[in-house]
């Protein structure tokens, strides 16, 4: 290619290879012994009792992964891209699962079954403008897709996403990772006519949330619960733009993520009707129904709603989210011949994010098992510095 004066640079590449995970807590394998109290002559007495038991053929994780990539430059390196396709097979996966409390123990970890993942990941630098002005700009993005292949005893379902009020997500065969297991909330019954014809709950009445009847049976029963999407994003996305001009230099770093789902714990907890209207309470409410006159938005039920406590997509919210992650402004003093280089500097770190996530803080407060239970959200820091190097 040397009369190909286009491209810079060019290379394709290749891989493979197999990694070990073990990331569990340590001495899962063995049955520990735990503090636990017990009577004897009408005192409290410390003593110790089994906490788990042994398992000898808890082994390794195992994640086999294959990389085709590509790199090229072209306009002498001002545009560099670098793309790759990967796709990961990870066997003997690591989990805690529920056991029967028949067993004397609630969970324990196994190696139960097998995931697959694809994806694509891809960077550009770009050196747009250079001179007296530069602007550079890289960008990444990812997509990457999950699923379940196999797992243990005849791939029964595994409930994860343990709550207060039962657990939220699942591992199914064929399914991403955590996915979501709940009722499907559609609506309010408004009028006594159609809590009498339509598929309900025992003891519903008028006021109360409607639910997909997913199984077609006439009656909403614990049958009904149905995949409502899983927490992990689709696409992530990062941009950072670095200008210069003469000693003042910016740099502005934004991210993004798009395509996951997050379960609001903490906003099923503070937002259900029997939290009552004398009490705090979230402004949905104002609409809610209040009678077949005043039926509200259709979507918040009666004060009084008799199935509050059900898991439902009310509290599943979209995690997309749009981030100015940092801005750094920077001024380089002249040098002199007291010091060698100094600078000030102003950074500003989370000023800003877009998002639609009503059910906490942050809709990047995912925690284990797919669920916001009350996360912080990332402080907005302001910061002045100076470096001096003599």
């Amino acid at each position: 290619m040397k009369n190909v004066t286009f491209v810079t640079d060019l290379k394709a590449r290749a891989s493979w290879g197999v990694t070990g995970n073990n990331r569990i807590p340590n001495d899962s394998q063995f049955s520990l012994l735990g503090i636990s109290n017990y009577s004897l002559n009408n005192a409290s007495i410390t003593g110790y009792a089994p906490v788990g038991f042994q398992n000898r053929d808890l082994g390794w994780e195992q994640t086999g992964s294959f990389n085709y990539g590509l790199d090229f430059s072209v306009l002498n390196n001002r545009l560099q891209v670098s793309a790759d396709y990967y796709t990961k097979q990870t066997k003997d996966l690591l989990y805690q699962v529920p056991l029967s409390s028949l067993t004397g123990y609630t969970r324990t970890y196994i190696n139960i079954g097998e995931v697959f993942n694809r994806g694509v990941e891809l960077s550009l630098n770009s050196r747009n403008l250079v001179g007296a002005f530069e602007w550079t700009t890289s960008f990444n993005a990812s997509y990457n897709m999950n699923r379940v292949e196999k797992l243990d005893y005849e791939n029964t379902p595994v409930p994860t996403g343990q709550s207060p009020g039962g657990f939220v997500s699942l591992l199914q065969v064929g399914l991403p990772i955590s996915s979501y297991y709940l009722y499907d909330a559609i609506g309010v019954y408004q009028t006594q006519a159609e809590v009498d014809s339509e598929p309900k709950l025992s003891n519903t009445r008028v006021g109360d949330i409607k639910y997909r009847d997913v199984n077609g049976d006439g009656k909403i029963t614990d049958a009904d619960r149905t995949i409502m999407g899983n927490p992990s994003p689709k696409y992530i996305f990062g941009i950072t733009n670095f200008f210069r001009y003469k000693s003042f230099d910016l740099n502005v770093l934004i991210n993004a993520q798009q395509g996951g789902m997050l379960y609001s714990l903490i906003g099923r907890s503070i937002d259900r009707p029997g939290m009552g209207y004398l009490y705090n309470h979230a402004a949905n409410w104002t609409n809610r129904w209040k009678s077949e006159a005043e039926p509200g938005d259709g979507k918040t039920p009666s004060i009084t709603a008799q199935n509050s406590s059900l898991l439902d997509s009310r509290w599943l919210y979209s995690s997309d989210y749009l981030r100015i992650k940092n801005i750094t402004l920077g001024y380089n003093l002249p040098r002199s011949r007291f010091y060698s280089n100094a600078r000030f500097y102003v950074v500003l770190e989370n000023p800003y994010i877009w998002h639609s996530y009503t059910g906490g803080f942050s809709p990047e407060a995912l925690q284990s098992g797919g669920f916001d239970n009350g996360s912080y959200p990332q402080a907005r820091t302001y910061t002045i510095g100076f470096n001096l190097a003599l």
